[in-house]
């Protein structure tokens, strides 16, 4: 239902749930595009929470997006932006400071 016309609410949790999945399969080349879509309407708080729903997305889109995407949707995104203070790792790895072996100690203490 959601997919034939539903309301644009249904159709961006579809979109979640999908994309979600996909990472689950490892289809992570068509989840990342399903991630960047949802950015600026996830209100899936069910599955995920926001911060998470970012670094999903930060990390599939590095894989896969063109660095044209990455930068205006990732990288310079208003909405990855303004959650950065909560994933200073992640956002430190992808900014590449000029301190790499703090940025590899922020992310091996991300994961772990």
């Amino acid at each position: 239902m959601a997919a034939d016309g539903g309301d644009w609410d249904r159709r961006n949790r579809l979109k979640v749930y999908s994309a979600l999945s996909k990472l689950l399969a490892r289809d992570v080349k068509e989840a990342s595009t399903l991630l960047v879509d949802c950015i600026a309407t996830f209100s899936c708080t069910e599955l995920c929470s926001y911060t998470d729903f970012i670094v999903y997305t930060m990390i599939s889109g590095v894989l896969y997006l063109p660095r044209t995407e990455l930068k205006k949707m990732i990288i310079d995104g208003p909405e990855i932006l303004s959650v950065a203070k909560d994933i200073p790792a992640v956002v430190s790895f992808f900014l590449r400071d000029d301190d790499f072996l703090k940025s590899f100690k922020d992310w091996f203490m991300f994961i772990n």
